[in-house]
């Protein structure tokens, strides 16, 4: 493999693993979002 081709599959590389932890930032506000929005909606309830 050329250094281009090296190159081009590390950036390709690099690309994927910040699109998972994008992706997991995101999946873990939305968590933590749905569970504050649950527990106001159970405060609610309870008052």
């Amino acid at each position: 493999m050329s250094n281009l081709e090296n190159l081009r599959e590390s950036v390709i590389e690099q690309a994927h693993e910040k699109g998972r932890m994008k992706l997991l930032d995101s999946k873990k506000k939305i968590d933590d979002e749905f569970e504050m929005q649950k527990s106001l909606i159970i405060k609610k309830k309870e008052a």
